[in-house]
C-alpha cells in the first residue's frame, strides 16, 4: 500500500501542474505514465528482494562458515570421548581378567607369572617332628632337598600353608608354603620361607624386591634391611626361598651366603 500511494503521490506532482493550467492529458497518457512507474516499482523491489536474497545467502554461508567451528570442536570432543574409552575398557578388561590365582605354575618363570597367595587362600598347620613327606608322584618335597642347607639337630618349629581351595595345576590341600625356624652356620637364627614353584606368598612380597643383589657362582641373592636383621631371597630348584636372618653383622651374613651357595652347587 505505501508503494501505492508514493506511485500516486508522484503522479500527482508530475501532473499537477498540467491539471491547473490546462486540461487533463488523454486517460492513455496517464495510464502509460502510471504503469512505467509500476515497471520501475517492480524492479526496485525485484532488485531489493535480490540484494535480500543475496545478504540471507551470505548470512548462511557466514552461518555455515561459523557452524564448521563447532563441527572441529565436536570432532576433538567425539575423539576424545574414544580415547578415554578406549583407556577405561582396557582397565576394565586388565582388572577383570585378574583374579586372585592369575596363571597356572606351570607357567612360571617363562613369562614372570605366579599364582599369588594371600593367608586366606591357604590354612596353616604345624608339623611335629619336621616331616615333609614326599607327594604321591614323587614330585613333592622331602627334607633332605627342600631344606638342603639346614643341617640336623638345628631345626625347630616347622609349619606348612595348604590351599583351601584348587588353584593352577594345584589342588585342594596342597602344600604350596612351607615355614621352618632354625640355625644356619655359623649360628645364625633365621626363619625360612619356601614358596612351591609358580606360588607368590604376598605377606613376603617385600623379598621380592630387595635392594642388593649379589652373586656366588652361579646363585644370585637378593638382599635387604630390616632393622636388625636380614632379608635374603634366592631360588633352587623352582622354590622361592625367603631367608630373615637375625643378624645385620656383615661377615655372618657373608658366611650363611656362603653357606647356601655350597649347598646349592
Amino acid at each position: 500500500m505505501k508503494n501505492v500511494d508514493k506511485k500516486d503521490e508522484a503522479l500527482n506532482k508530475l501532473f499537477s501542474g498540467y491539471i491547473e493550467e490546462a486540461e487533463c492529458p488523454p486517460e492513455g497518457v496517464t495510464f502509460m505514465a502510471k504503469e512505467a512507474m509500476d515497471e520501475n516499482t517492480v524492479r526496485e523491489r525485484a532488485t531489493e528482494l535480490q540484494l535480500a536474497a543475496q545478504t540471507s545467502h551470505g548470512g548462511e554461508q557466514a552461518s555455515g562458515s561459523g557452524r564448521r567451528i563447532p563441527a572441529k570442536a565436536y570432532a576433538v570432543i567425539a575423539a576424545l570421548f574414544v580415547l578415554v574409552a578406549a583407556v577405561l575398557l582396557a582397565v576394565l578388561l586388565h582388572v577383570s581378567g585378574t583374579d586372585k590365582f592369575r596363571d597356572s605354575p606351570t607357567d612360571a618363570g617363562t613369562d614372570g607369572s605366579y599364582i599369588s597367595l594371600a593367608a586366606d587362600d591357604m590354612t596353616e598347620r604345624e608339623i611335629e617332628g619336621f616331616i615333609v613327606e614326599d607327594s604321591s608322584d614323587g614330585s613333592g618335597a622331602n627334607s633332605s632337598d627342600l631344606f638342603f642347607f639346614v643341617e640336623d639337630g638345628t631345626r625347630g618349629e616347622y609349619s606348612e600353608f595348604a590351599l583351601t581351595d584348587s588353584v593352577g595345576d594345584y589342588t585342594e590341600g596342597d602344600v604350596v608354603v612351607y615355614r621352618l625356624r632354625c640355625s644356619v652356620p655359623p649360628g645364625v637364627a633365621v626363619v625360612v620361607y619356601v614358596e612351591a614353584e609358580g606360588v607368590r606368598f604376598d605377606e613376603l612380597n617385600d623379598y621380592k624386591d630387595l635392594p642388593e643383589s649379589r652373586s656366588i657362582g652361579d646363585d644370585v641373592f637378593e638382599l635387604g634391611k630390616d632393622g636388625q636383621n636380614t632379608l635374603i631371597y634366592f631360588s633352587s630348584g623352582g622354590y622361592g626361598y625367603n631367608l630373615c636372618l637375625q643378624t645385620s653383622d656383615s661377615e655372618k651374613v657373608d658366611a650363611v651366603l656362603s653357606h647356601i651357595s655350597e649347598g646349592v652347587n
